[in-house]
């Protein structure tokens, strides 16, 4: 817990206590009070509040729970006064306690990427839209992993066809329920295993994003028909990515044009367009894709993946 505050002094957790440290780097053990205002400081959303401060004869102490702005601070110590029997003024009442209000301005923590937001960046990073957003091929990806993970600690694959029977000739779950289900079972067999999924997702993540590793795994999916979903298997790396590149180009008729990306500099930078012939057209062509990379399979994979999504449609 960190603030910066015209009180000059922070709240921090040192070898396992809460203390007090002011701006010369002194400290002292913080009291509980002060403990449960600097958390709810610290965990509001206001970026600026205001806490109540006794004097003392040595530093300024956070007196009592109040916060919020100063007019709910007042409203705060004089119905709590009021119902003591105090008829005075909130002026009065903080004096007569040797109280002052002072504003405490709070550094807006740095959002935390969650890991699923990771995996969804990476996602977006590795795949074209039709790859990642298919549920199908989500589903397929899911159930290999979890087959590879029980094979790891030699799990009989002949209990696999037997669940499957069991579990499609039963009610249809809710998924949310289902997906809390599997992360309370996985984390289950993770801990008898001796297997930290925390820390074995996170360095998986790590692995996957690594360049290299991201074009085998796009290698594996251009060998599914040309980025159809009709086989649960991933695809082998081979050469047959690129050749699902190539029939592209010849069924659809495509040529590949260079294109020049002014950087602004003085230079260009090289893209690629993708161009069908199309008699319907104007000018008797069609631009499939315009990418602004000079990755030619990457231009070509997006040139599919519009061409597929506009086959969807009709």
């Amino acid at each position: 817990m960190t603030a910066l505050s015209s009180l000059d002094f922070t709240i921090e957790r040192r070898t396992g206590i809460d203390v007090v440290v002011f701006a010369n780097d002194s400290c002292r053990p913080a009291m509980e009070t002060e403990v449960a205002m600097w958390s709810r400081l610290a965990s509001s959303i206001k970026p600026i509040t205001h806490v109540v401060v006794a004097d003392t004869e040595e530093f300024g102490t956070v007196a009592c729970g109040y916060s919020g702005s100063s007019d709910e601070i007042a409203r705060a110590v004089m119905a709590k006064a009021c119902a003591q029997g105090y008829s005075g003024s909130y002026q009065d009442r903080l004096a007569e306690l040797g109280w002052r209000v002072e504003p405490v301005y709070l550094a807006v923590p740095p959002e935390v990427q969650t890991f699923q937001e990771g995996v969804s960046d990476w996602m977006a990073q590795c795949f074209v839209p039709s790859l990642y957003s298919n549920m199908t091929e989500r589903g397929d990806r899911l159930l290999e992993e979890v087959l590879e993970l029980l094979q790891a600690h030699g799990y009989d694959p002949s209990r696999v066809a037997t669940l499957v029977d069991y579990v499609f000739n039963r009610p249809v779950g809710q998924p949310a329920q289902e997906v809390g289900g599997v992360m309370v079972t996985l984390a289950g067999y993770c801990w008898v295993a001796g297997l930290d999924m925390h820390a074995a997702g996170d360095t998986e993540l790590v692995r996957i994003t690594q360049p290299e590793v991201m074009a085998k795994i796009r290698a594996k999916q251009e060998t599914k028909n040309s980025l159809h979903f009709d086989s649960p298997l991933p695809g082998q790396p081979a050469a047959s990515a690129d050749t699902a590149l190539l029939d592209a180009v010849q069924r659809n008729h495509w040529k590949l044009a260079p294109v020049d990306l002014p950087t602004g500099l003085g230079d260009a930078d090289v893209g690629w367009r993708v161009i069908e012939e199309d008699m319907s057209a104007p000018s008797g062509r069609r631009v499939v894709h315009e990418h602004a990379t000079d990755d030619v399979r990457a231009a070509l994979r997006y040139a599919i993946d519009a061409t597929n999504s506009i086959a969807g449609e009709d």
